[in-house]
């Protein structure tokens, strides 16, 4: 399996855009449409991948979306190949639940969250969307916190959102500016933060 797996994940996506077609159950799925679903699949991982990074935040949310689309037939298709679901993370979930938090994409993290919740093989990964729309709001906050305060000081954020986890909105900050969203200027042993 893990041959078969490392080789999709090689494959360039030819047709990456198009949408396949009749994303079946396990049981109803052909091993041939197993194997176009999990190529698929792979050749969208590796995309976000590349674009991750290139920093190039909207394509890896652009991708992540077309990811959780394909996700439910993905599922279908491993249990049709090897009988069983056992796949332990995924970067267009656990990434990018991330940067559609960051990038403030409300639709993105709700399909997400829908896509989770619609399939129960993939319960174990509900937290993840439950933490990116969590991150979702303490995004805005941090923004509205540094468009307001010009220059706040990275350790002030808990100051102005005492609710929140320190470590967490050092995390997002650092997120932030990978995203070009903030500016983070080295002051003393903390940043300045100010809007791009």
């Amino acid at each position: 399996m893990f041959k078969w797996l490392s080789s999709l994940g090689q494959a360039r996506s030819r047709d990456a855009d198009t949408p396949l077609r009749g994303q079946s159950t396990a049981s109803r799925m052909s091993l041939a449409e197993a194997r176009a679903v999990s190529e698929r699949y792979f050749a969208l991982h590796e995309q976000i991948q590349s674009a991750q990074k290139a920093r190039d935040y909207p394509q890896v949310a652009r991708l992540a979306r077309q990811t959780y689309q394909l996700l439910p037939g993905f599922v279908a298709a491993c249990k049709r190949e090897y009988g069983r679901w056992d796949i332990q993370s995924s970067v267009a979930v656990h990434t990018g639940g991330t940067i559609l938090a960051v990038l403030q994409d409300e639709d993105g993290v709700r399909l997400l969250q829908q896509t989770l919740a619609a399939v129960e093989d993939l319960k174990p990964w509900r937290p993840v969307g439950e933490s990116a729309a969590t991150d979702l709001k303490l995004v805005g906050r941090i923004m509205g916190v540094v468009v307001v305060h010009r220059g706040v000081l990275q350790t002030a954020l808990r100051d102005h959102l005492p609710d929140a986890d320190g470590r967490r909105l050092a995390t997002l900050a650092t997120w932030l500016e990978k995203a070009r969203r903030i500016c983070r200027v080295r002051t003393g042993k903390t940043y300045a933060l100010t809007t791009t």
